[in-house]
């Protein structure tokens, strides 16, 4: 677990997250330790940039043979100004 969930607009579940955790400083620590794995995994600008790149060969995988690609194959209407 990375942290706690409270309903939004609910002061009095809140208070009770901040009051559980700091009653609990190993548990913080647990679920910091936790949480930078899961950046670790999932939130590196190194997985960003590679997701975006399979993205874009997926796109460019569906164009057929030969066909442009690019602001001139654009029609008018979605033209760049």
């Amino acid at each position: 677990m990375t942290g706690l969930i409270v309903p939004a607009g609910d002061p009095r579940a809140l208070g009770e997250a901040i009051g559980t955790l700091l009653a609990d400083p190993a548990r913080v620590e647990a679920m910091g330790r936790a949480a930078a794995r899961r950046w670790a995994r999932a939130f590196t600008a190194e997985r960003m940039v590679r997701e975006t790149e399979d993205v874009y060969r997926a796109a460019l995988a569906r164009v057929p043979a030969g066909a442009r690609v690019g602001a001139a194959a654009m029609p008018e209407r979605h033209a760049a100004p």
